[in-house]
């Protein structure tokens, strides 16, 4: 099950070091339909669970909401729709351990959202994140 983290507290990103980053280009297209997303030449529609439970846990000086991906890919979409936004947005992603990465998501060269994806319960990474956040000082 993958986890989505945020940090309530941090409010600015500073130059992150020490960490492999990868970079992604992302194009979204939003649609009364829902989210949708090109990958390998595939239109796909997402769509926000309606279920989410989000917890709250606080560690050292920062404030978690934690909540399971919202996304849910619903289906191959064959076309685009009439009506529609299209959003070009770049994924940085910090490998932090094999079962955790910080996540900055780009639009515009403008910073417009920030997390931690974990693969398992993100309260076995309390140390990880520490870690990683004592550095972004």
């Amino acid at each position: 099950m993958t986890y989505i983290c945020y940090i309530k507290e941090l409010k600015i990103i500073p130059e992150i070091k020490n960490y492999d980053c990868s970079v992604k280009e992302e194009t979204l297209i939003l649609s009364k339909y829902g989210l949708q997303k090109i990958s390998k030449n595939e239109l796909f529609l997402y769509k926000i669970s309606t279920n989410l439970e989000t917890n709250n846990f606080k560690f050292g000086e920062y404030s978690f909401l934690i909540n399971k991906n919202p996304w849910i890919k619903k289906c191959k979409f064959l076309r685009i729709p009439y009506e529609y936004d299209i959003i070009k947005m770049q994924k940085f992603e910090y490998l932090i351990n094999t079962k955790l990465k910080f996540i900055i998501e780009k639009i515009n060269n403008n910073i417009n959202d920030f997390y931690f994806v974990s693969h398992g319960e993100p309260f076995l990474f309390k140390n990880d994140i520490s870690s990683f956040l004592s550095q972004l000082k």
